[in-house]
């Protein structure tokens, strides 16, 4: 009687990969290591895998899935800038955490893409695709431009944050990543913004700059009349 594979078993083998994947690489990486760290055998395993390639592609594309997740389809957007500025920053710094937490994993999906540049391709056209939908939903609300170019500034987004996250793998320890995003999404918001003063406003600078103190701005003072030269007496 032929065994039947468990799902309970195939979720066991897929971390237990991931875990080794990350440590060893594609092509260190054993399917006897996976098995035992799994706490299965090499013939469990292969009932639920034609081989590790099999696993690794599995493993890619459930972390990709995972990043994915992450990015919230722009559905029910509140109104204010100052709401909206803490859903992007928070959605940011929670996707740049899991990326920092998998920082390994991620090292070695990059050495990689070159077998496996479709699903990356798929992967940066569906966010491509939401970041798209954001900026039409802002655009919308009035807070974007309505003279943007929203293909070229969702391709341009997408690529900024591929670059921070390119940067924080070569750091060495782990990068502020808050100041990071804060910067980032500081440089987006208001330099997207059909009207800058929404986003500069007290409220919304807290946000973006949550350590300093934003000074309430300072009433217009007029400016000095210029004194009229005075006259010589003659002597």
């Amino acid at each position: 009687m032929s065994r039947v594979a468990d799902p309970t078993t195939r979720i066991s083998l897929l971390r237990a990969a991931e875990e080794v994947f990350a440590k060893k690489g594609l092509e260190a990486a054993k399917v006897e290591d996976i098995a035992k760290r799994a706490g299965c055998s090499k013939g469990a395993f292969y009932l639920h895998f034609e081989g590790k390639e099999e696993a690794f592609l599995q493993v890619v594309e459930s972390f990709l899935a995972r990043c994915d997740g992450m990015v919230a389809e722009p559905a029910d957007l509140p109104d204010s800038a100052e709401a909206l500025m803490e859903l992007g920053l928070e959605q940011d710094v929670q996707l740049f955490e899991f990326l920092w937490q998998n920082r390994d994993l991620l090292s070695i999906l990059h050495t990689c893409q070159g077998q496996y540049a479709y699903l990356f391709e798929a992967f940066h056209r569906e966010l491509r695709g939401k970041v798209r939908r954001w900026i039409v939903a802002l655009v919308d609300r009035g807070l974007y431009r309505k003279d943007l170019d929203v293909e070229l500034v969702a391709t341009l987004t997408v690529g900024a944050f591929d670059a921070l996250a390119n940067a924080m793998l070569q750091s060495e320890k782990k990068p502020p990543l808050r100041e990071w995003l804060v910067a980032a999404r500081r440089v987006f918001s208001i330099g997207l913004a059909a009207d800058p003063s929404r986003w500069e406003d007290q409220r919304v600078s807290q946000i973006l700059l949550p350590d300093v103190d934003v000074p309430e701005p300072l009433p217009s003072e007029p400016t000095p009349k210029a004194r009229a030269p005075r006259r010589r007496s003659a002597k």
